[in-house]
């Protein structure tokens, strides 16, 4: 005959071990949650939960430029493209210059401004945000394009910058 100590020992027991299944249980849940899902170091994805954290690799910096010798007072029309390649929306945060931003730099290297605007968006996939930005030369010489973005993606910073157009202004 098992007396009522052993009994009520035994419930203790079993009591004790549900509540420690319990915390591991809920443990090893938070746990399991705060781990980065679908990462790859091959491809630099990184999912988290069910957000999507934005690199580099999903935003395409154009720009588009005609041609590269102009002549003296000929109107120059350079354009600059941020596309959003990732196949997803992405709320797009960034400070007035700095994206799609074009920089126009003679020869010696003296910037001579930008055109930017300030934007807070939604990004949908494959949409585009395009700066336009027409300079005219009156003296011959070599300038220098730059064109560069610096974004906010979801709260995470991403920059491009493309190679700098060289252009020559003819008499």
């Amino acid at each position: 005959m098992v007396e009522n100590s052993d009994k009520r020992a035994v419930f203790k027991f079993l009591i004790v071990a549900v509540v420690v299944v319990c915390f591991a249980l809920i443990f090893a849940i938070v746990a399991l949650n705060m781990v980065p899902r679908g990462s790859s170091a091959d491809n630099g994805d990184l999912y988290v939960g069910n957000g999507y954290l934005f690199s580099e690799k999903d935003f395409l910096l154009e720009a588009n430029l005609s041609k590269t010798v102009f002549n003296v007072g000929e109107e120059i029309s350079i354009n600059a493209t941020l596309t959003n390649i990732s196949g997803k929306p992405v709320n797009v945060t960034y400070m007035i210059y700095h994206t799609p931003c074009i920089y126009l730099y003679d020869k010696d290297g003296d910037n001579h401004g930008h055109v930017t605007l300030e934007y807070w968006q939604i990004l949908e996939a494959n949409d585009s945000m395009t700066k336009n930005q027409t300079y005219t030369f009156d003296e011959p010489g070599t300038y220098v394009f730059g064109v560069h973005c610096d974004i906010g993606a979801n709260g995470i910073q991403i920059s491009d910058k493309l190679a700098d157009i060289t252009v020559k202004i003819i008499s």
